[in-house]
């Protein structure tokens, strides 16, 4: 699938076939009316922004066969889970990074307006060089597991309450030590 291919469109569904191995940048940018999206065993290769100002994509399958990929709970990672490639644009409420993941791909939250929290567990040890998090109009708090000394090293940005509300549009508010209680 081609960069731009399905730009601006009004696809409700798509079924790819097991021929395609990657998937272009911007692919599916702006697919307003996109919910659900099944990656096969066969894409191997997915671009930048593919799912941008996608905003009511709430799953994205992969094939359990698939080498490269895997999702979890319907958010995109590396077949090895321990990079969070794409968060799904149309999900809500507080997220939970899975323990062991080491990484937030650049963009990876990006026009996220449903997101209202995000738990970071502190395996977590790079941010993305663009902010993950940028126009998450909807992100109140963070609560991350580590130590704010910790938090600071792992951005490529001054990762203060401040700098996060201007990054999300929202007044973002840091939690340092934070573990859940189950």
């Amino acid at each position: 699938i081609g960069d731009y291919a399905f730009f601006w469109s009004p696809l409700e569904g798509i079924e790819i076939s097991d021929s395609v191995t990657s998937i272009g940048t911007w692919a599916f940018h702006l697919c307003e009316s996109l919910v659900e999206i099944n990656i096969p065993e066969s894409v191997t290769s997915i671009g930048s922004l593919v799912f941008t100002c996608s905003h009511n994509l709430a799953i994205i399958n992969v094939s359990d066969d698939n080498p490269a990929f895997c999702d979890i709970d319907g958010v995109l990672f590396n077949k090895s889970a321990t990079t969070l490639i794409q968060y799904p644009l149309g999900k809500s409420g507080v997220y939970r990074v899975p323990n062991g993941i080491t990484k937030l791909e650049k963009d990876s939250f990006l026009e996220a307006y449903q997101i209202s929290g995000i738990i970071i567990p502190a395996s977590v040890i790079q941010l993305g060089s663009n902010l993950p998090f940028n126009s998450c109009k909807s992100l109140t708090d963070i609560w991350y597991m580590g130590n704010s000394e910790s938090w600071r090293k792992i951005g490529s940005a001054p990762w203060t309450d401040t700098a996060l509300s201007y990054i999300t549009g929202a007044e973002t508010t840091i939690h340092y030590n934070y573990y859940p209680h189950y």
